[in-house]
């Protein structure tokens, strides 16, 4: 049995998951008022669009603001994130520059830092997929190659390029910026169409250290938290479960992975063959969640998620 703990390593995952970087600060911001375009395909209400079918607790409204930019109001599990946005044309790829809401408004401690990030767009009729900036290893590489004024502090990468560098940086790199295959995917919901939540999921426009500095006030409420139900998630593959499980970590559940039966095709190692609590079952705060996991044979070890969600002890 192996036991999945909230622990330093956790936020990393998080970062990982949403393609975000934790170590690199940029002050600058990608657009200027001379540069930036309208999107009008991003407004509207999204959700998330879950190829495993699960219902997130999450929902992203986008208004234009008169500035040509576009305000975004996240709503997770019952909490609200604000940010506003800005959309640049580097060429090849559409990217957005994002920061938190101008003071005044409630502000999380990483939202209210002084900084931007930034993400790929990429539209197909109803649907919107968010890259973000690839991890902070490759991330220095590519400044490496690109010189991009910037600064080490205290082991985090600062950079310090103004919009014009930035702009020609993102426009040399393209792609190669921004995370391929960790992308987000939305899809804009049909007017009138009612969420039904379910279980909380990624902010998917988060700042990159937003999961460091999370504060009890930005978790599930426990009035929110009481109507979550434990998703059916039989036969899940294991990409899709290590996503989950550390959105129930964050929630503050424990997570076990044991070892179940033996897979009948290598699509189906790890994915999961039972669970506890059963599907439909309400989630009680800080309950656990045990997941059987289909294995290659009796001998083979469940998937080493060490590096990720638990402690170096582990």
């Amino acid at each position: 049995m192996r036991l999945i703990r909230l622990a330093p390593a956790v936020a990393l995952l998080a970062l990982a998951v949403s393609g975000c970087f934790e170590d690199v600060l940029t002050l600058q911001p990608l657009h200027t008022q001379n540069t930036v375009v309208s999107e009008p395909r991003l407004v509207g209400t999204w959700k998330f669009c879950d190829p495993s079918a699960l219902d997130w607790d999450v929902t992203c409204k986008v208004s234009e603001t008169t500035d040509h930019g576009y305000r975004i109001v996240v709503d997770l599990n019952g909490k609200k994130r604000i940010y506003i946005g800005y959309v640049v044309d580097l060429g090849k790829i559409r990217v957005i520059d994002l920061s938190p809401e101008p003071a005044g408004k409630e502000l999380t401690r990483a939202d209210s830092m002084p900084a931007h990030w930034f993400a790929r767009l990429e539209f197909e009729q109803n649907r919107l997929r968010i890259h973000h900036s690839v991890l902070s290893s490759d991330f220095r590489r590519l400044v490496q190659a690109h010189p991009l004024s910037s600064h080490t502090k205290e082991g985090r990468l600062v950079v310090t390029a103004s919009t014009a560098e930035l702009q020609t940086f993102y426009s040399q790199t393209g792609e190669a910026a921004f995370e391929k295959r960790s992308k987000i995917v939305l899809q804009k919901c049909a007017d009138g169409e009612v969420i039904k939540p379910a279980f909380a999921g990624f902010d998917p426009f988060a700042s990159p250290l937003s999961f460091l500095f999370e504060s009890p006030e930005n978790k599930p409420s426990a009035a929110s938290a009481e109507r979550l139900k434990m998703p059916p998630l039989s036969g899940l593959p294991f990409s899709r479960v290590k996503q989950l499980a550390d959105g129930f970590v964050r929630m503050g559940h424990e997570v076990r992975f044991i070892r179940g039966s033996k897979a009948t095709s290598a699509k189906s190692v790890y994915a999961v063959e039972a669970q506890e609590p059963l599907p439909g079952v309400p989630l009680r705060p800080n309950a656990a969640i045990v997941l059987t996991l289909y294995c290659k044979d009796s001998t083979e070890p469940l998937p080493a998620v060490r590096a990720f969600w638990s402690d170096p002890e582990d």
